[in-house]
């Protein structure tokens, strides 16, 4: 579960990080008075890290279910 958890967060790190950048992106190219590039910089750099993170939880996958076999650790629901 812990590896599920750490990709669902890479995946929303990617997304807010890539649409805060593409909207810094597009306020520059629309021509907007103001572009600040902190903030451009720091929405990549949340897109960088949800990728690193993405591909960091898929090798711990491949790892564990190498050791463990395929789908270990899965539950399903109790009814």
């Amino acid at each position: 579960m812990a590896i599920d958890r750490m990709r669902v967060r890479g995946l929303w790190m990617l997304v807010i990080g890539g649409l805060g950048a593409v909207a810094g992106i597009l306020s520059g190219v629309v021509g907007a008075q103001f572009v600040s590039f902190v903030p451009l910089l720091a929405f990549a750099a949340l897109a960088t890290f949800g990728i690193v993170r993405l591909v960091r939880a898929r090798r711990q996958r491949i790892t564990f279910e190498a050791l463990h076999g395929a789908d270990a650790g899965k539950q399903t629901p109790v009814r």
